[in-house]
């Protein structure tokens, strides 16, 4: 049995949500449409004040505010998404966000104790193992995970071997395969 325990923390749930909201594809849904607004809104908007001003230098800072807002609009959604969920993940969780955690490798699935009670997650009910720079995600559905953080393991060799191991036992039962 291969066993790893750690502390959960708020950041661990923000990659979480991050990751989540990443692979949905929203953020460049959002960023598209917002580029999109800029895109047929500004022209009619520099034509009618050049129209009302009569000066073209209006036209070259509608021009300028246009530009300015492509470049600047990726990093100011972010940064207004990061926000937010940060805000909503407080509320959410009311501030209890760090919690002693146990994942434990079996047979026949991944088995996670807390406090608050145990976790069983069959190999066939594992979607989708993933991994990012700083976490594990063993996906149980589109939006639930068990969130591992990599900081649980001493050496990132640790966090390879354990991470392989949970890939092979996955692949082994999806296949209908025994371990061996």
């Amino acid at each position: 049995m291969h066993t790893v325990e750690f502390q959960r923390t708020f950041d661990d749930l923000f990659a979480f949500n991050m990751h989540v909201y990443e692979r949905s594809g929203l953020g460049r849904k959002r960023m598209i449409w917002g580029l999109a607004t800029v895109g047929i809104l500004f022209p009619p908007l520099a034509i009618w004040q050049y129209y009302l001003v009569g000066e073209p230098v209006v036209l070259a800072v509608w021009a300028a505010s246009g530009i300015a807002f492509c470049l600047l609009w990726p990093r100011l959604n972010r940064l207004r998404l990061r926000a937010c969920m940060r805000r909503n993940l407080r509320t959410m969780y009311k501030g209890a966000t760090t919690s002693n955690h146990r994942l434990t490798l079996t047979d026949d699935g991944v088995q996670e104790t807390t406090p608050e009670g145990q976790m069983f997650s069959s190999w066939n009910g594992v979607r989708e193992i993933a991994r990012t720079d700083r976490h594990l995600f063993v996906f149980t559905g589109p939006a639930n995970a068990h969130v591992i953080p990599l900081s649980a393991f001493s050496t990132p060799a640790d966090a390879d071997a354990f991470a392989s191991e949970m890939q092979r036992r996955h692949v082994h039962r999806r296949e209908g395969q025994g371990l061996s």
